[in-house]
């Protein structure tokens, strides 16, 4: 039953479920999922942090997690609430036996916040589990890591995605293309059944946390590209879709889908040229960073400038 639960929907990472299975009734004091995005670890982490507090559908409102996570609209977690979740965990659990603390995106933690964190692993309370997920885990310090349970996951066979795939109603044809296309990424083989890549990519690129993120997000684009067939026109379709979907996102986050369209426009017009796409769509990963992400955008006049996907 409890394999059924976590491995529900999941293709791929056999041996982590079995894992995850194995720790529900004596968990270690830490874990640390982490590995590249679409893969299925945050899926796993909050089936997880479910099944340690006996949650069922009610995790979010379940007395006895403790959520770390960016406040609407901000990016990092505010070190107070770093603090706060620590002297939560000291007292006891209300219902389930153990308090949870889980923080879906470690990369979140500044570095005040992080030391906060490190104050209460180093001692951690016997009735606390922590759970983070990161994709990066390079980006926590070590003395963070080693106070964690390592789950790294790695990219899924191309047979496990066909076989899950196929398992979805897919052609063996679709299937295989499919699984080509997304890289070993269940995530993204799923979600591009109603979602375009680039599309996908894109609300990826404009939710990311910081800088470090996007960058990569660039790199995975430019791979992804470079490596096909038709290099020039893999990078004209991806940026048509982020293009597109960067309108979707222009009334929660107007000035961040236009700097990233603006961006996607540019790289388009770098396509098949001497300077490489992923050039423009740094430049948008950094202006995204400034505290005024909008100043000299549109250098001569506005209307003009403004791409047709906002119009």
């Amino acid at each position: 039953m409890l394999k059924h639960i976590l491995g529900q929907g999941i293709v791929g990472h056999a041996v982590i479920i079995r894992l995850l299975e194995s720790w529900l009734d004596n968990p270690a004091p830490g874990y640390l999922f982490h590995g590249p995005a679409h893969l299925g670890k945050s899926t796993l982490a909050e089936r997880f942090v479910s099944k340690l507090l006996t949650a069922g559908d009610q995790l979010q409102t379940h007395p006895d997690l403790i959520l770390l996570k960016p406040e609407e609209g901000k990016t990092i977690i505010a070190v107070d609430a770093v603090r706060e979740a620590r002297r939560r965990l000291y007292s006891k659990p209300f219902v389930a036996l153990r308090q949870v603390m889980f923080v879906p995106c470690a990369e979140a933690l500044n570095t005040e916040g992080l030391n906060a964190l490190l104050k209460v692993l180093e001692e951690p309370p016997a009735a606390a589990v922590f759970v983070l997920v990161a994709e990066n885990p390079e980006h926590l310090p070590a003395t963070v890591r080693s106070r964690l349970m390592q789950i790294g996951f790695n990219p899924v066979s191309q047979v496990e995605l066909v076989v899950g795939l196929e398992a979805r109603g897919l052609s063996s044809e679709q299937a295989l293309e499919r699984a080509k296309q997304s890289r070993g990424r269940p995530g993204l083989a799923m979600e591009a059944f109603e979602t375009s890549a680039g599309a996908l990519w894109m609300k990826r690129f404009i939710g990311a946390s910081n800088l470090g993120q996007r960058l990569a997000m660039i790199e995975e684009l430019v791979v992804d590209c470079e490596s096909a067939e038709d290099a020039n026109q893999a990078w004209r379709q991806m940026l048509d879709q982020a293009g597109t979907a960067a309108h979707n996102h222009f009334q929660p986050k107007p000035e961040w889908a236009l700097v990233a369209g603006q961006g996607i426009i540019t790289a388009r017009q770098l396509v098949g040229g001497p300077l490489s796409p992923r050039l423009a769509l740094e430049a948008a990963a950094v202006r995204l960073e400034s505290d005024q992400p909008l100043a000299n955008l549109f250098p001569t006049q506005l209307a003009p400038a403004v791409p047709r996907i906002f119009l």
